[in-house]
């Protein structure tokens, strides 16, 4: 519990220190997970490597 605190507290002094990089992050996220679900949408090939 208290590691996972410590954890949270790290990753929240990141965010704060970092926000650019965190809202890359999140988009580069995003836009992997919205890639592999929806196969081919408009500036979205296909992956055909797995």
């Amino acid at each position: 519990m208290s590691a996972l605190s410590k954890t949270v507290k790290k990753i929240q002094g990141y965010i704060r220190r970092n926000p650019r990089q965190v809202e890359q992050g999140k988009r580069h996220l995003r836009d992997r997970l919205t890639r592999r679900r929806g196969g081919s949408g408009p500036g979205n090939p296909p992956t055909t490597s797995a």
